[in-house]
């Protein structure tokens, strides 16, 4: 998934592309192998001086930044960007280490929670900025609603009470219930969304709270199902009402879960609007075009600020240099 973010970042941008290390099986040692040489070098690549940004998308892990964007984030940019996502509660110390060791100075946080505590540790020379994941709902599909035969999926994490209270009764009442289906491509995936009316849908601090802590996030399943025109049922994450001021989301009636299934399915076209709502949000919001433009504002408006020049509303980026293999984005502004 991350691949396919990277890509369209690119082509959908005057962002330069540059190539990082070749990444060789297996990757936990390749990854490796080049942290430790980031890190072994670091007063050697720290003397030489870029100016402009480097912009990572990458995962929240030492190893994945400094292995797969070597030797980029061991040059002494002006701006070292980065965006991530899964940044969750308990691994907040963690990830805070891995932020001052890289001096990043631009923080872009898919989690709201996430961003007020990193804005609350007033890391120096680091701004901390909320950039909620985006999708390209052109690579969904979405079949008519008379014409998907699965009544409610539920796939990826699962939330297990849910499962426990509806399985057996949908089976009993022949309601088509598809419960942690294997889908080997994306193409499978976005098979199984359009032929799915009801999806089910939890934030990580509902399913696995040990995991996420206080973290209420809006993560690519509600996304990829508001992108297939699917109705969500299940819980919002906490900033939803923040990002869309509603609840994209059908609460589940735990006092009778399947009763409520029932109901959905047989009055569908009362949340055609909540449906059709949704589907123009993440054509609009949660487009992975309306992301590269925030992208590019927030770098923008730090590099004016180095510059301390003018305040001027365009937004001169002539590119970002990625790196496919590695998850590396350059900018050279």
């Amino acid at each position: 998934m991350l691949q396919a973010f990277e890509d369209f970042c690119a082509t959908h941008s005057e962002w330069k592309v540059v190539n990082g290390p070749i990444l060789f099986s297996p990757a936990k040692i390749s990854t490796r192998l080049y942290t430790f040489l980031n890190t072994t070098l670091r007063p050697i690549l720290g003397s030489i001086r870029r100016s402009g940004a480097i912009l990572s998308l990458n995962f929240p892990y030492r190893h994945y930044l400094f292995g797969k964007t070597f030797p980029y984030f061991g040059l002494s940019y002006e701006t070292r960007a980065f965006w991530t996502y899964d940044v969750w509660e308990p691994g907040f110390d963690t990830f805070e280490r891995l932020v001052r060791e890289a001096k990043i100075n631009l923080l872009m946080l898919s989690s709201f929670q996430a961003t007020q505590h990193f804005r609350r540790r007033r890391i120096p020379d680091c701004e901390v900025h909320w950039v909620p994941e985006s999708i390209d709902p052109s690579r969904y599909l979405a079949r008519p609603w008379s014409e998907r035969t699965v009544d409610i999926l539920a796939f990826g994490r699962p939330h297990l009470r849910y499962h426990a209270r509806i399985a057996a009764e949908c089976v009993r009442d022949r309601i088509n219930y598809v419960f942690q289906p294997n889908y080997p491509s994306f193409q499978d995936l976005a098979q199984g969304l359009a032929n799915a009316k009801l999806c089910v849908c939890f934030p990580r601090s509902v399913t696995n709270p040990e995991s996420a802590g206080m973290v209420s996030t809006l993560t690519m399943r509600y996304l990829e199902a508001m992108a297939s025109r699917c109705l969500l049922i299940g819980e919002p994450p906490a900033e939803a009402c923040k990002l869309l001021r509603y609840n994209p989301v059908v609460e589940v009636d735990w006092s009778d879960p399947v009763g409520q299934i029932k109901s959905l399915l047989r009055e569908a076209d009362a949340y055609q609007a909540l449906i059709e709502k949704n589907f123009a949000e993440v054509n609009d919001r949660f487009h992975c075009r309306s992301f590269v433009a925030r992208v590019e504002k927030l770098v923008a408006r730090r590099v004016r600020k180095l510059s301390k020049g003018p305040r001027s509303k365009a937004l001169p980026i002539p590119g970002i240099e990625l790196n496919r293999q590695a998850g590396c984005l350059s900018q050279d502004l």
